[in-house]
């Protein structure tokens, strides 16, 4: 998928940690793309890092289709999710929702938290909604003295998920690191027309203005303080978020719109194949022979003509070095030495 380069890194990979910081490297998916009659992403992100991984021609066969997001049947209110969940009427409730790990910054958001006049108010509460993994939060909360306010609840049903929704103020949906995924936890949120901080981190920043309390991709811990401070004294800038981000999910992301956009895609991509499968099978056809019966001459010329007018899907330029010579000599001259030097260069 990414040449010697790579595979020298995996080679000297000899631990958990360095094996899964090249997963989070390298997108290992070349033959996926190669193979494939068309692509289907949800965003531009995704796209922007085919392309600075394989070159622009790389996502020419893709489609941009929304996260799909069911328009919530709420049948639960506010008040009653709260007592449902132990909370008062007059509490102010953060969430974070979403697994808990070292991509959702979590640690970010409870030194930030630490920092904010929230945390000296006992009816100011933190939840890290969702199961923990790798990060060891709950640890970092008890060191802070803090467990009397922030909590991680562990995985959830889908149904107390949605009363954490309903009960909120405030969401805060952090990302580092992106491979090209969207946020579903995020999705939720705007569904539920929860007023939401994110940060200008890949799929994130391509909603508008308006939906959410935007940060800079890198920000710093002052910035989320600000922002945990300003939307909780700020009951009509919460209002007119989560009512806009509701709206834009609502109309972008239905099921019915973006099953249109799939149908249209999907008929797209086979109506290309099967003009291309039709395209190998014309010259044989109007030839009235079968390929055996071709010469070796014919057979080259028919496989020009082919590769001329159906180029195979290229991702990034290759360059192939044959060295049956250099490898199998025994000679260490100078020649063989710089070639030698010249092909491990070019390895790294």
């Amino acid at each position: 998928n990414h040449g010697y380069g790579a595979l020298k890194e995996q080679g000297n990979a000899n631990d958990t940690k360095s094996i899964r910081s090249l997963v989070m490297k390298y997108p290992l998916n070349r033959n996926v793309l190669q193979q494939a009659q068309g692509i289907i992403v949800h965003s531009q992100h995704a796209k922007q890092l085919a392309q600075d991984w394989y070159g622009e021609e790389s996502t020419r066969d893709w489609t941009i289709i929304p996260h799909i997001c069911t328009i919530p049947t709420l049948t639960m209110n506010r008040q009653s999710s709260r007592s449902l969940l132990g909370l008062s009427v007059d509490d102010f409730v953060v969430c974070s929702f979403g697994f808990v790990g070292p991509t959702k910054l979590n640690r970010c958001l409870l030194k930030a938290w630490q920092q904010t006049s929230l945390a000296e108010n006992k009816r100011c509460k933190l939840f890290f909604v969702g199961q923990e993994h790798a990060d060891d939060i709950k640890k970092a909360i008890k060191l802070a003295q803090l467990s009397d306010t922030v909590f991680v609840t562990g995985w959830v049903s889908e149904m107390d998920f949605n009363h954490f929704l309903i009960a909120a103020d405030v969401g805060v949906q952090l990302r580092g690191n992106s491979r090209g995924e969207v946020s579903g936890a995020l999705h939720k949120c705007m569904n539920f027309g929860l007023a939401t901080i994110a940060n200008r981190h890949g799929a994130m920043a391509e909603f508008p203005e308006d939906t959410l309390y935007f940060l800079p991709d890198s920000f710093t811990e002052e910035q989320l303080t600000d922002a945990l401070e300003h939307l909780w004294q700020d009951v009509a800038l919460r209002t007119r978020i989560g009512f806009r981000a509701k709206q834009v999910i609502h109309e972008r992301n239905h099921p019915l719109a973006c099953a249109e956009l799939y149908k249209d895609s999907i008929e797209n991509f086979y109506t290309k194949s099967v003009d291309k499968a039709q395209a190998w099978n014309l010259p044989f056809a109007a030839l009235g022979a079968k390929p055996s019966t071709f010469s070796r001459d014919d057979l080259m010329a028919l496989a020009r003509l082919l590769a001329h007018n159906i180029p195979a899907k290229s991702i990034t330029q290759q360059l192939f070095i044959d060295i049956t010579a250099t490898a199998g000599t025994t000679l260490q001259t100078g020649i063989e030495r710089v070639s030698l030097a010249l092909i491990h260069d070019l390895i790294q």
